[in-house]
């Protein structure tokens, strides 16, 4: 039988986690921590101690947002996100991008 992958329950905790590790980090050296606010956290050091823990929080974000969405709704956010991303290539250019040109690679 094949795994079904990780549970909500498992990818709180490696979120959790990862928040730990990483809230540890920059308090240990002496870094801000990311929030919202303008004054907050605005590049993460690049030091390997803090990537893995990184890496690891986005990625059990990632899979937590499409478990939570479920297989439908994640599928048709998919299919929104690539239509918006062909249109955009047409899109004429101009020295006034729209906001879809500069929330999207």
């Amino acid at each position: 039988m094949a795994s079904s992958g990780p549970t909500l329950e498992e990818l709180s905790a490696q979120i959790s986690s990862s928040v730990a590790a990483i809230t540890a980090y920059l308090k240990n050296n002496g870094g801000k921590a990311p929030t919202f606010a303008a004054d907050g956290l605005h590049e993460y050091p690049p030091a390997p101690e803090i990537m893995g823990p990184r890496l690891a929080l986005i990625e059990a974000a990632s899979d937590l947002v499409q478990l939570a969405m479920g297989p439908d709704q994640w599928i048709k956010a998919m299919q929104l996100t690539v239509s918006f991303r062909n249109a955009n290539q047409f899109r004429p250019e101009t020295n006034n991008p729209s906001i879809l040109h500069l929330a999207l690679p």
